[in-house]
This record gives C-alpha cells, structure tokens and sequence, in this order.
C-alpha cells in the first residue's frame, strides 16, 4: 500500500492528462513542491483501458521507467499509478494509504430542462463512479438557472464526495460568466450529482463535453 504526504487541501491539484506519452512529456521543473495527482485518459488514445490514476513521487529520482507502474518525465520526476481499487482519504494534510477507485460500472445521466426539449444525454465509454465524461447535445429552448443533467452513480458513495467539473470541447471550455454551468453543492448528495446551468442559457443544438472527477 502506497503512503506519502500530501500538501494541505486547498493546495491539492488533480489534473487530466491525455495518454502516458503526455505525461512523460511533461517538462517543468518548479512543481510539484509536494505529491500531485493526475489522471491519464488512456495509455496510447483516451480511453483505452490503459489510464488511471498516478502521483508524482518527488521522494524517488532513481526507479525506472518500467512502462506499468512507474513513469519519468522529461524533467526526471517519478510518476507512480495509483491502484485502480483505491480511495482517497485526506486529514490534517497528509494522505494515508491513499484510495482511489477508477474501476466500476458507468452512472446513470438524466437530462433536466436545462439541456431544453429532446436533448441526448449520455456518459462517454470509459466513465466510472470516480470519473468520466458527460455528453450533453442540448434540444430546443434550453432553460436558464435549470438542472442541466442529474448523475446517479452506479454504487452511492458513504458520504456526499467532492466532484470537480471541467470543460472537454470547445463549446464547454467557451462557457463563461452568466453561461458558466456548475455541480450544485445543495442538490448533490452520496447518490449523485446534478449539473445546474447559469443565469444565460446553453445554446440550443448545440453539443457540450463536460469531465468530472467525484472523489470522497
């Protein structure tokens, strides 16, 4: 079981990576100060059953890069896969056999009036409790200040986790201000998630790509 310190909370970064050849290209050498978490998409394209979860191990500059379980990036820095089986569990800023699960059966999407009349809703191959992509190709008339979409995991969660949601194509990432969608905090629960638009509507017909990480 893998241990190692952790940076306090408000300082943990978790980020999505492509595929391993992105990771190992990763070239700057003033962070992490401490452990950073990523998660790689796939082992050679995204989603194809080779990525999962990997911490920077800033202790370790000699193991090699064995291409399974320990990979060197371009500025010499170990990145260690993490056990699909884990969960993770942060206290008084240290990890302690650090768990996060990335294995599992895809929730279930659920559109709202948010994503308008007739939309199509789905998560993309690949997704998991833990992560994964929501698909969101809106219909007619999408409403404003409306739940976009309603995730029910596949198996709920002990308590209510943390789920971070970024932007996976073009019109997401071009989202802002008013038009910017949000993961509710108050209608979240150990069940699921919702998805909560802005005051400005989506665009009708129009296709959105949201990743989201849920990690308790």
């Amino acid at each position: 079981m893998v241990e190692y310190p952790l940076q306090p909370e408000s300082e943990y970064s978790l980020w999505p990576m492509a595929t391993l050849a992105s990771l190992r290209a990763l070239a700057q050498s003033t962070y992490p100060a401490l452990n950073e978490v990523r998660y790689v998409l796939g082992a050679s394209t995204p989603n194809d059953g080779g990525g999962g979860f990997v911490f920077c191990d800033f202790t370790d500059t000699t193991s090699a890069d064995d291409g399974m379980n320990v990979f060197v990036d371009v500025a010499g820095r170990r990145w260690k896969r993490i056990s699909p089986a884990m969960k993770a569990s942060v206290a008084e800023s240290t990890m302690t056999t650090p768990q996060l699960r990335s294995s599992g059966n895809a929730p279930s999407i659920a559109a709202g009036t948010g994503a308008g009349t007739s939309p199509t809703v789905a998560s993309m191959g690949g997704s998991t409790d833990l992560s994964g992509v929501i698909n969101v190709t809106t219909g007619t008339s999408p409403a404003a200040s409306a739940n976009l979409v309603t995730v029910t995991y596949a198996v709920a969660y002990a308590a209510k986790p943390r789920v971070i949601l970024e932007p996976a194509n073009a019109a997401a990432a071009a989202l802002s201000g008013t038009g910017q969608v949000f993961v509710s905090d108050s209608l979240s629960s150990p069940t699921g998630f919702v998805v909560v638009t802005g005051s400005a509507a989506l665009a009708a017909s129009t296709q959105y790509f949201f990743y989201y990480h849920a990690i308790q």
